[in-house]
């Protein structure tokens, strides 16, 4: 991410070496960063503390599910639209 900005996020809350939570707070720390849409999609049972977090330093959350990432897709395309039609209309 330090070479090139990432046209969006998606974030897991549980990984191995750093806490979702973490990575937020880092990557929202990083001016370059500012604009770049995260989704949190995630199977964690969130908290109304954590959720209510999350809901200030996402743009949108996701609960991982059994429907194959069909919810992640259409939020996905949710995030990227604008962005997409910018690019588009730059071209």
């Amino acid at each position: 991410m330090q070479r090139l900005r990432p046209l969006a996020v998606i974030l897991d809350l549980v990984m191995p070496y750093m806490d979702g939570f973490a990575f937020l707070e880092q990557f929202h720390a990083a001016p370059e960063n500012e604009g770049v849409p995260v989704m949190i999609w995630t199977i964690k049972d969130l908290s109304a503390e954590e959720r209510r977090d999350l809901e200030l330093a996402a743009d949108a959350i996701v609960q991982k599910a059994v429907d194959g990432g069909s919810r992640l897709s259409v939020a996905l395309r949710g995030l990227l639209s604008p962005a997409s039609s910018v690019e588009e209309n730059e071209a």
